[in-house]
């Protein structure tokens, strides 16, 4: 008998859902007041950011993490883009 592991299905179905989401959320504007509960996302293992978020400002952009190694990481391998960005906004 096959052993099917459902935290593999949950897995995909909660990434298409969030893939929906993401979708129609673009093309609306949307106002975050104070008493929104906002799910954050790290940029970078893609876990879940709990309490105050470790942000990373990159030129008008933020980035959010879960800890400080997650966004030491980050600026490590998206250093060449974010050199790039910042290049361009000193300009």
């Amino acid at each position: 008998m096959p052993v099917i592991d459902l935290g593999m299905i949950e897995n995909k179905t909660s990434e298409k859902l969030d893939q929906l989401r993401l979708k129609t959320i673009r093309h609306h504007d949307i106002k975050i007041s104070k008493d929104m509960i906002v799910k954050m996302v790290c940029g970078y293992c893609k876990g879940p950011v709990h309490d105050k978020p470790h942000m990373l400002k990159i030129a008008n952009l933020e980035r959010s993490s879960c800890c400080t190694s997650c966004r030491s990481l980050y600026k490590e391998k998206y250093k060449g883009r974010i050199d790039s960005l910042a290049s361009r906004n000193n300009f």
